[in-house]
């Protein structure tokens, strides 16, 4: 399969929050991988594609613990093999400054993942 995104990923394991723009209740997904241009999650609760997502997630960073927060669109929806959803999600809102926080993170993973 031909790779389509744009940007690198990296991998992650990190609980982050969602919540539907059109519902006001929140959910705690786990992020797999993250890139500059979305990320992938996985859900215990299913979203149709289309669905804008709030998200914020809590990292730590050279400067302390800091939140990333904006939001995404659902743009693929699979069954997980063991239980949930894989969400695949494009970022439609991200400021710059959570955009920078994004990528000190994203460097961070990095050079701390073991070498193959």
């Amino acid at each position: 399969m031909e790779e389509r995104r744009k940007t690198p990923r990296v991998r992650i394991t990190k609980e982050i929050t969602v919540s539907p723009l059109e519902r006001e209740v929140f959910l705690e997904v786990k992020a797999l991988d993250l890139g500059e241009g979305g990320m992938r999650l996985l859900s215990p609760e299913e979203f149709p594609v289309g669905t804008t997502l709030f998200f914020t997630m809590e990292v730590e960073t050279d400067d302390g613990i800091v939140d990333i927060q904006g939001e995404g669109n659902v743009i693929h929806v699979k069954q997980a093999p063991a239980e949930g959803y894989e969400i695949g999600l494009t970022f439609s809102y991200l400021p710059d400054l959570e955009r920078e926080k994004l990528q000190e993170l994203m460097l961070l993973q990095r050079y701390s993942a073991p070498s193959p």
